[in-house]
């Protein structure tokens, strides 16, 4: 077998693995959170937003870019695995504390309460985390995505009955806080059983200093990747205050779905697939390429069906009481759609052994995201929207650029990838426009609407696919077929 087919059938059976764990997770989070949408007012989701971007600052140091560093070592040794172990262990539980001890502070500053509860909750989650957090890295390492799926799936319902149970006890927004940790607690259960890594009380060094030169990097990376993409939800709840930041924090979740779910359920898998072949660039060119393709032909009518659907979606699932995010989540859509592609440039930068480039860039990020928001928050939501939409335009150009001079690729390819995607979207999105008039015209109600213009946006989406280019088309049902079928 060609190595081409062969890489090509080993990322399709991963992502299909992986695919069905994160799609199968994100529904069932999906509707936990449509369910406490309708039922609780929009700053609870301001007060949620802001504990999980203070308890994602553990995830900064929680290994130190060590688990990074596991996946892309050639010669790895138990003791390499066991110093990782407890340096994740030891940093959790430092951060427990911190949390503990900031709580009340935090909940004084942004004039909320529930946020103290639900800091609390979620440092406990990631110290319950930390315990299988190396056994999950070495099942990717090794490609096993299929026992994580199993392990994801039996995780996740786990989280949506009590989230669910405790909405209907009256535990409100903290219901979200305790199907998490329920669902930590199963999944480390589980992983356990899973992995043949069992730890023993040891640290190494020299060991340590080994993979932290790799991983110091990595950590860099995550504290300006941390910085970036939570300096918005700190300044809008400040400066907005709860209930404007509650509508940004459900819409940019919506439009960082493909980002968060979809892009990164290839990149996981690309990661160590691209290790493997990372002294061939040729090889790396070739598959980068193909992920883009890939990619965008997955996320653009996504996230641009989302744009054209937004007021009668939004009205659907979350209830009037949530139109004020209508506009802003149409913008950031533009945000999500970039964000989408620019997300692989760290698989390039990662895979082919260096780190410091993916720090460089999100310092960019950082500059320019900071920028962003400052110059827009004077207009309100829907400036900070406009100014990240087009700070994300930028980053992909930038980020790209960056990528494609370490695997030695042309820009012009790059940009070719894409151009079946954009082509095809643009003509799904003269078909949804006519029909939202046709529909206005004759007040079809929302939900057949919806439906409608669903079958028919994915008809006109794969008709357009086909006549704009068919080896694309092709190819998409080749890798869906054989994640269907290869077993």
């Amino acid at each position: 077998m060609e190595p081409d087919n062969s890489f090509r059938q080993t990322m399709a059976f991963n992502v299909k693995w992986l695919g069905i764990a994160q799609l199968f997770s994100y529904g069932l989070q999906f509707i936990v959170w449509a369910i406490l949408a309708r039922l609780l007012p929009p700053e609870k989701f301001g007060a949620l937003g802001i504990a999980l971007a203070f308890s994602n600052l553990v995830l900064i140091f929680q290994e130190l870019g060590m688990g990074t560093a596991i996946i892309q070592k050639k010669d790895l040794q138990d003791r390499h695995l066991n110093t990782t172990f407890w340096i994740c262990i030891s940093i959790c539980s430092v951060f427990l504390v911190f949390a503990v001890i900031i709580a009340p502070a935090t909940a004084t500053f942004f004039k909320n309460a529930v946020i103290s509860k639900l800091l609390i909750l979620f440092a406990v989650k990631l110290l319950v985390d930390s315990f299988g957090t190396i056994h999950e890295v070495l099942l990717k390492k090794n490609l096993q995505f299929k026992k994580l799926t199993f392990i994801e799936i039996s995780s996740s319902i786990v989280f949506a009955i009590i989230a669910i149970t405790a909405v209907y006890k009256g535990q409100g927004i903290l219901s979200l806080g305790w199907g998490y940790l329920g669902k930590s607690l199963l999944k480390v259960c589980l992983l356990w059983t899973q992995s043949s890594f069992h730890p023993s009380f040891s640290f190494d060094r020299e060991c340590f200093g080994e993979l932290f030169d790799y991983g110091k990097n990595i950590v860099g990376f995550k504290i300006m990747s941390y910085i970036a993409n939570n300096i918005d939800i700190f300044i809008i709840g400040k400066l907005l205050g709860s209930q404007v930041l509650g509508y940004y924090a459900l819409a940019i979740n919506l439009v960082n779905f493909p980002r968060q779910k979809l892009s990164y359920i290839v990149a996981q898998v690309a990661f160590p697939a691209f290790s493997k072949i990372q002294d061939h660039l040729e090889d790396v060119r070739n598959a980068y390429e193909k992920l883009i393709r890939y990619a965008s032909l997955i996320n653009f009518p996504l996230l641009m069906g989302l744009l054209l659907l937004a007021k009668p979606f939004v009205h659907l699932v979350y209830s009037a009481k949530w139109d004020p995010m209508t506009a802003p989540l149409q913008i950031l859509c533009v945000y999500g759609l970039c964000y989408s592609i620019t997300t692989f440039t760290g698989t390039i930068f990662t895979s082919t052994g260096k780190p410091q480039k993916l720090v460089h860039f999100f310092v960019i990020i950082l500059i320019t995201t900071v920028l962003a928001i400052l110059g827009g928050i004077k207009f309100g939501l829907i400036g900070v929207a406009l100014a990240l939409s087009c700070n994300a335009i930028l980053l992909n150009i930038v980020g790209n650029t960056m990528a494609c001079g370490i695997i030695k690729m042309r820009l012009k390819s790059y940009y070719k990838a894409l151009l079946p995607a954009a082509l095809s979207c643009a003509i799904m999105a003269i078909v949804l426009i006519g029909l939202r008039h046709f529909q206005m015209n004759i007040q079809l109600a929302y939900l057949p609407f919806v439906i409608i213009s669903i079958l028919t946006g994915t008809l006109a989406y794969g008709a357009a696919l086909f006549m704009v280019d068919k080896n694309s088309f092709k190819e998409l049902t080749v890798i869906f077929s054989n994640m269907v079928n290869r077993k």
